[in-house]
């Protein structure tokens, strides 16, 4: 699955900035980083946790106790990654590259959160009961039960 999410990152500014007014702070010296992440986030069912004792067979059924899907890998893809927009204060020359990175740590997280929250877990799981009970059928066993 791939994954787009939008990161943002404030800083404070440099250290000088302490020596001014708070209310000026802001508007002079902090800096806001806005990343757009793209991912690829890979989620599946681990068939070496698969154990001899979660398979039965009873005639023509096979009821397999299947691990839960979990996600795999997940990667940055970084062609399609990229700073959004910077905001630096009007005293700010030079912008933080820290924030930016700070951005990019922060987004594999959230690449993987977005994931899950698009039913990646159930569409693996389900993915993987499907390609096991075709496996199965064309051995020659009628049913194939999950649990």
């Amino acid at each position: 699955m791939i994954a787009q999410v939008a990161v943002t990152e404030r800083g404070n500014g440099p250290g000088w900035a302490s020596y001014l007014p708070e209310a000026a702070r802001e508007p002079l010296t902090e800096e806001e980083v806005i990343l757009m992440a793209v991912g690829e986030v890979r989620a599946g069912v681990n068939l070496d946790e698969l154990g001899e004792d979660d398979v039965r067979v009873d005639g023509e059924k096979v009821t397999i106790a299947l691990p839960e899907a979990r996600i795999l890998s997940v990667a940055m893809d970084e062609e399609r990654t990229g700073l959004y927009d910077r905001d630096r204060g009007l005293l700010r020359i030079r912008g933080d590259d820290a924030l930016l990175e700070e951005a990019r740590d922060d987004a594999i997280p959230k690449i993987e959160a977005a994931a899950e929250e698009n039913d990646l877990m159930e569409q693996a799981q389900t993915n993987a009961e499907d390609a096991i009970r075709t496996l199965v059928t064309t051995l020659g066993y009628e049913e194939v039960v999950f649990e």
